[in-house]
């Protein structure tokens, strides 16, 4: 009960109970349980790496080249030039559409 807005102790107690009796929700939760995070770490340390090779022929040249490792290096040379010449075409070309570009770009 409520005097000149001031709860009772005998209102402030029911009401304490009344929280701390309530059910806390047991449904999905944010963060996984650390056996469920252990398990799943388990598995992706023991699984097989994955490896796109697999899926291609056993044998052949294309084969060949593509799983050599001079090629990945190539790969990324040509990306990485790639990314220097769009560094370069975009500071340093001065037309504003590539038809009144100067012939370099």
């Amino acid at each position: 009960m409520e005097v000149n807005g001031i709860a009772s102790e005998r209102d402030h107690d029911s009401t304490h109970e009344s929280r701390e009796s309530r059910e806390v929700p047991t449904g999905p939760t944010i963060l996984p349980s650390a056996d469920d995070m252990k398990e799943r770490i388990r598995k992706e340390m023991t699984s097989e790496p994955y490896d796109v090779s697999k899926y291609y022929h056993r044998t052949g040249f294309s084969r060949w080249i593509a799983t050599h490792p001079r090629f990945e290096q190539l790969t990324l040379v040509v990306i990485a030039l790639n990314a220097l010449w769009i560094w370069i075409d975009t500071d340093a070309n001065p037309g504003p559409v590539l038809l009144q570009s100067p012939p370099f770009f």
